[in-house]
């Protein structure tokens, strides 16, 4: 969902409604969520840009027990 927000697919693009329902879903666990997240501050998209927050997203995605399912390592 936080994604169709961010990219405005069948809803108005929301940048911020779109990245508070990412940290939703990695607060739930989601590697997906995160890996979106490290990439919006890695690039600016819709927020300063800030690397130390993109590499803590990147990080915490490899914490995630899913990482391994995912094959992200």
């Amino acid at each position: 969902l936080g994604v169709l927000y961010l990219q405005g697919l069948g809803v108005p693009q929301d940048l911020d409604k779109g990245r508070v329902l990412l940290e939703q879903a990695a607060d739930l666990g989601s590697v997906e969520a995160c890996l979106e997240l490290a990439e919006i501050y890695r690039y600016g998209k819709g927020v300063e840009k800030d690397r130390e927050k993109a590499d803590q997203w990147l990080k915490r995605a490899e914490t995630q027990p899913a990482a391994y399912e995912l094959d992200i390592l």
